[in-house]
């Protein structure tokens, strides 16, 4: 085994890396896709992240609040990827807009 992870070490050594990645993931589970599609909108604005996964939970609530009907789509899940540099900023953004 370490025979073979020295042939690989030499062939791709242009590629090996010992460091910390630098990529840092967000978890967030926001009420609606509104509020989903406008933090994809504010962060790839501004560059603080650079991918987004978002899951729909198929749930459907409504209730009463001050005698009106609200209603919400589901829970969704939103998994975003940013850099270890962008992280403060990007988590700054989000408690901003939700």
């Amino acid at each position: 085994m370490l025979k073979r992870q020295n042939k690989f070490k030499a062939q791709y050594e242009h590629v090996w890396f010992t460091g910390p990645p630098g990529i840092s993931m967000i978890n967030l589970h926001v009420p609606d896709n509104n509020v989903a599609e406008l933090l994809l909108e504010v962060l790839f604005y501004d560059n603080l992240i650079a991918d987004c996964e978002i899951i729909q939970n198929n749930i459907h609530r409504s209730y009463l609040v001050d005698g009106k009907i609200v209603t919400e789509d589901g829970d969704h899940q939103m998994y975003m990827m940013t850099s270890d540099e962008r992280l403060d900023d990007a988590l700054k953004r989000i408690s901003e807009k939700i």
